[in-house]
């Protein structure tokens, strides 16, 4: 016996029909069309809630704590980095070039650079990225680090182009945390020689025309007053 097909608007029309006898005759049960109308109007009840305690939440709190766990876990990798390496020195004789200056002034070089590379943190380096136009000696000090920097912050074998302007600079520090790293690293980088002596003597010819001790520089960012030696 073949099952005769109604037709769909008739079927629609029929539940419209016993949806209105419902809501008209007040039918409670779990089922009914009553129940399925609060059952909606207690999930969009929800909902709302939930979205205004989650818009309640201070994103300022979330973001601090995420830069810290960042700035946490980017120590603990510089601490480990520096552990191999030392290990590695202790083991291997390792090429060094002439001494170009005297024990004490060398001593006192790296113990300032160390200072100086400890208080660049993410939070900084994301400020100082922030800001859409800076000053020319600015400009230079960041461009002249990334220059410096730029085989360690890249990963690669070949030497990448260096950034020239501010804009390309602020592409570059769109991974602040790749580029605190990589800083952190440099002066391992720069005992072992992996360093061009180029980009070595541009960075020093920038910085003998800039300001001493950051005068001025940190009037338009802590970040570019720790980025200068």
């Amino acid at each position: 016996m073949s099952r005769t097909m109604r037709p769909i608007d008739i079927l629609c029309e029929e539940e419209r029909l016993r949806r209105l006898s419902e809501r008209m005759v007040y039918d409670s049960s779990d089922g009914a069309e009553h129940a399925r109308q609060r059952r909606a109007r207690t999930l969009v009840e929800e909902m709302r809630l939930l979205g205004s305690r989650l818009r309640s939440k201070s994103s300022e709190d979330r973001r601090s704590v995420a830069v810290k766990a960042l700035e946490a876990g980017l120590e603990a990798k510089r601490q480990e980095a520096f552990k191999e390496i030392t290990a590695r020195a202790n083991n291997e004789a390792q090429p060094v070039s002439p001494p170009v200056t005297s024990p004490e002034a060398e001593t006192d070089l790296q113990s300032k650079l160390s200072d100086a590379l400890e208080r660049v943190t993410v939070r900084s380096v994301v400020g100082l990225r922030g800001i859409a136009e800076v000053p020319r000696p600015i400009e230079a000090v960041v461009v002249a680090v990334l220059q410096l920097v730029s085989c360690e912050y890249s990963g690669l074998d070949l030497h990448p182009s260096p950034p020239t302007t501010w804009e390309e600079a602020r592409r570059i520090l769109l991974k602040p945390g790749h580029f605190v790293s990589a800083l952190r690293k440099f002066p391992f980088a720069l005992q072992r020689g992996q360093i061009p002596d180029c980009d070595i003597e541009q960075a020093q010819q920038t910085w003998e025309n800039l300001p001493r001790s950051g005068a001025g520089l940190s009037q338009v960012h802590e970040a570019a007053r720790d980025l200068q030696p």
